[in-house]
């Protein structure tokens, strides 16, 4: 199975469950080794859509935490979240600048 093929529990590609897991370094390898961006999930989600979800009930949960110990926990992964995020976006503008003018 490729990087980009899902797997049988529809749980998208290798990149989308490096995403959901917060794994910024598997994320990178991937990308790096040629993952898709606009690969979709069972949900019709990108990773990058993924991330942004993730961010989001970080957030909610850092608000609903309040000054608790797990709050910690959640800011550290919303940090990740938001790296990942800025990472995808900076491939997919790459990738975008590299792409030939004409097709061949």
């Amino acid at each position: 199975m490729g990087m980009d093929e899902s797997s049988n529990s529809g749980l998208g590609s290798a990149l989308h469950r490096a995403v959901a897991r917060c794994d910024e370094e598997s994320a990178k390898y991937l990308v790096g080794h040629g993952a898709s961006l606009s690969s979709k999930d069972f949900a019709n989600r990108t990773p990058l859509d993924v991330a942004h979800e993730l961010l989001f009930s970080f957030k909610c949960a850092a608000i609903q935490n309040g000054s608790n110990q797990n709050s910690q926990k959640v800011i550290s992964e919303k940090v990740k979240v938001e790296r990942i995020i800025r990472f995808l976006e900076d491939s997919s503008n790459e990738r975008v600048k590299i792409r030939p003018l004409v097709n061949v």
